[in-house]
């Protein structure tokens, strides 16, 4: 039987382990939760006709308050 190195594995792992770090720090970098000027969105669930999960919305920002 031939005897696997457990080097690869470990390289992969630590690389995964790399990814997913600098990933996740990249996806929080964008949001701050100081910005003064933030609006809710409510999507109308009598207007979605299923569970819905990963779709697009269309938000029109041409008529936001001022100021």
């Amino acid at each position: 039987m031939q005897k696997i190195s457990k080097r690869p594995f470990r390289i992969f792992v630590l690389i995964a382990l790399a990814i997913n770090i600098f990933s996740a720090n990249i996806v929080q970098a964008w949001y701050d939760n100081a910005w003064s000027s933030r609006i809710k969105v409510t999507v109308d669930s009598a207007k979605v006709t299923a569970d819905q999960t990963n779709f697009p919305v269309m938000v029109d920002l041409s008529d936001l308050p001022v100021g």
